[in-house]
């Protein structure tokens, strides 16, 4: 907006041209007023030009500059002929002092407010003042104190006023103006007489000005109104205050506090609203503020006391110095951080039940290897020990077997629910396979706050991802736990129920617990929505869960009553076994072929407990060569070593199975096709992508004699196919 008139600016070129002895042109040479000569009078320029136009003359060559000789220079009739008229037709030099303060300035500087004060018989003082958003300038202060001293002597011919001043921060003028005396009565009638003809020419220019005023006005109270309707709009809270009082504040800022509308928090102090820790740290902030008014408070995490609540709001606020209504005052925006501290709280939960998963998948790895051997081991004891042990002996064998095989499926279970880099992948899934992974973990829940009841129908597999059901399941288990009180397991029960309906497979997991209320149903599958403690739960459990269910192209429906429980049923479409066939997993060594032929076996693992089972327990039907690093191996294949088949863990130190297939590759291909990998557990992308690979066979870990045995039949069957087949070729 412009707000300076430039007539006064070509008033004070002038007067300036006058003291350096030099044109206009040059004065205004290097700057964006070179063509002032042509400029109209009734133009306008900005406060913040003039400030910088004035900075620059006061460092370049015609420095320094006595602004007040400006000022003195430039307060002369010819130069303001319409002023003068109108100074002239006042009674007293008072009254022109005022008439000045109160038209003269306003109408050539529209942003500079003044007061005017009688301290004396014959001593006023004015104070003028722009707003904190303009530059500071110094200089037209200057310029003022000129123009006041000389007022009496250029209007009334009497001598010129003595102007003690002040100027603070360059926005801010405070002028003590001792005047000698009163103009006389008959020289001002004399004023008046010779003016008389100008009245006309007087009221025209004051209409013009009056309509200019009007304007401004106007313009000035659009201004505040569509700064007010960007604050009540904007994306943060807003809130004003001046002296602590609260004088604004949008909607937002009051939906924060819990106040339902700006009209109750306009009047409260800003300081009461913030908890009692932190109002020092509030205080010094705004303290900063008015020792720079240039300052702006960095974000910083603010804790408020919510209306009527026993709750806290914590937003991330900033704050600054802001002209409101045409008044100093400061500025604080508050962003939510609620949203961003829910988000923080998922993350963190999201990298625990990452690592979480990964410290599974690892226990699960560590634990298959000392459990295959223990169960290579056991099938070794029972057969060469079942008929001489007794009845006690033998359930006592059984008994121990057992236990193996409970920690093989729940190492199994781990597995299964572990992240992994096939998070993403798809394929046929046992709906009750997964289910019972889920209540194995789940089950020490389930046991003290209620019975479990299975009812599984034959259905259909899913095509799905048994990582991602398995987390649904699991949370629906724990989630049903939960809303049982513990101590009560005799009372309550949790049913599992999986059957199948219009093509559809459905799981139903019911509890007898609490219920759901209709409010709480509303809001169940939001993220970070919870009704746990604080602390317990993070309220993302049920969102996942929606989307995951989403992402199978299934549904989830929710059924509760207050006191009576609560049902979830989840919907899958059900795969066609024309689709799925019959076919083995790719990769997997189907342990069902059985083929009797004594060959020579390579044997390959870091562990050497383990290393020495696998050769006992293949050393009864085969030749075994044993050694513990696959580097050793490659070295005896290149040394004219033949190997009917090649026994190799996947992940070991140095060179990994991968390598060592790699390198086989190249040195021996045809040996390639006669590698079986034993592995605990696919850990990386590299090992995914690797199993899947085609020719690639693997068993997985723990395995019994016998499936080991079948799986060598496997490779020889696949070996004598081969050979065959590159006979026929070459015949």
């Amino acid at each position: 907006m412009k707000q300076v008139s430039i007539e006064i600016l070509k008033v004070i070129v002038n007067s300036l041209s006058e003291l350096k002895k030099v044109s206009p042109e040059e004065l205004t040479a290097n700057s964006e007023f070179a063509k002032l000569s042509t400029a109209k009078n009734s133009d306008w320029i900005t406060w913040n030009q003039l400030a910088d136009w004035m900075h620059y003359m006061d460092s370049s060559s015609w420095a320094p500059i006595d602004w007040r000789q400006v000022g003195e220079l430039g307060f002369e009739p010819q130069k303001v002929p319409l002023a003068a008229s109108v100074l002239r037709m006042t009674l007293s030099v008072r009254n022109a002092y005022w008439l000045a303060a109160k038209w003269f300035g306003p109408s050539q500087f529209r942003v500079v407010t003044g007061k005017f004060e009688d301290i004396g018989k014959h001593k006023i003082r004015e104070t003028l003042q722009v707003s904190e958003a303009l530059k500071p300038c110094p200089q037209i202060f200057a310029v003022f104190a000129g123009t006041l001293s000389a007022m009496p002597k250029s209007m009334f011919g009497l001598p010129s006023s003595e102007v003690v001043f002040s100027i603070l921060d360059g926005r801010k003028a405070i002028y003590e103006i001792s005047f000698h005396q009163k103009n006389s009565l008959l020289k001002s009638l004399l004023y008046i007489s010779r003016n008389i003809l100008k009245f006309r020419i007087i009221y025209s220019e004051l209409e013009k000005q009056q309509t200019a005023l009007t304007e401004q006005a106007t313009n000035i109270i659009d201004e505040r109104n569509e700064t007010k309707l960007i604050l009540s709009n904007f994306p943060d809270g807003i809130m004003i205050h001046r002296q602590g009082a609260i004088v604004y504040a949008n909607k937002l800022m009051c939906s924060f506090l819990n106040y339902s509308s700006p009209e109750e928090v306009v009047g409260l102090n800003s300081i009461d609203l913030v908890v009692p820790s932190q109002r020092d740290e509030v205080k010094k902030r705004i303290s900063n503020l008015n020792l720079d008014p240039r300052f702006i408070n960095a974000p910083a995490e603010i804790s408020f006391l919510k209306h009527k609540s026993d709750e806290v709001f914590i937003g991330e606020c900033s704050s600054m110095k802001f002209t409101f209504d045409g008044q100093p005052a400061v500025l604080v925006v508050t962003r939510d951080l609620t949203e961003r501290k829910k988000f923080n709280s998922h993350l963190l939960t999201t990298d625990r039940l990452t690592s979480l998963g990964q410290l599974a998948a690892g226990v699960g790895h560590e634990i298959n290897n000392p459990l295959c051997y223990v169960l290579l081991k056991m099938d070794s004891i029972k057969e060469a020990t079942l008929n001489q042990l007794d009845a006690h002996a033998q359930k006592e064998l059984k008994e121990v077997t057992d236990g193996l095989n409970r920690i093989q499926a729940i190492v199994k279970d781990l597995k299964a629910l572990s992240p992994s880099h096939k998070d993403d992948k798809l394929e046929p899934v046992d709906i009750e396979s997964s289910m019972n992974a889920a209540i194995s973990i789940a089950s020490n829940e389930i046991q003290h706050r209620a019975k479990l009841v299975v009812t599984y129908d034959k259905v259909s597999r899913v095509l799905a991802n048994e990582a991602q059901l398995g987390q649904v399941f699991l949370n629906l288990l724990i989630n049903a736990a939960h809303a049982i009180e513990p101590g009560q397991a005799i009372q309550n029960e949790i049913k599992v129920r999986i059957f199948s309906k219009s093509q559809k497979v459905l799981i139903q997991v019911s509890d007898t617990g609490s219920g759901i209320s209709e409010e709480v149903k509303k809001n169940l599958f939001k993220p970070f929505f919870t009704t746990k403690p604080a602390g317990l739960g993070t309220g993302l459990g049920l969102s996942i869960c929606q989307s995951i269910i989403n992402r199978h192209h299934g549904t989830i429906e929710l059924e509760s009553t207050l006191g009576v429980g609560t049902s979830f049923t989840i919907s899958f479409p059900a795969l066609s076994e024309n689709i799925l066939g019959n076919k083995p997993e790719e990769g997997r060594i189907n342990k069902s072929v059985s083929v009797d032929r004594m060959g020579h076996i390579l044997i390959i693992d870091d562990d050497l407990i383990l290393l020495q089972t696998l050769e006992s327990t293949i050393k009864s039907k085969h030749k075994t060569t044993a050694v513990n690093n696959a580097a050793d191996a490659l070295a005896l294949i290149r040394d004219g070593e033949t190997f009917d088949a090649i026994v190799c863990d996947l992940m070991m130190p140095n060179l990994g199975g991968i390598d060592f297939y790699e390198l086989l590759f190249l040195q021996s291909p045809q040996l390639c096709e006669r590698v079986m990998f034993l592995t605990g557990g696919s850990f990386t992308e590299q090992t995914d992508k690797f199993l899947t690979r085609p020719g690639i066979r693997y068993l997985e870990k723990p395995i019994k004699k016998n499936a080991l045995l079948a799986a060598l039949n496997e490779v020889f069957e696949r070996s004598i196919q081969a050979e065959q087949l590159k006979k026929n070729i070459g015949g």
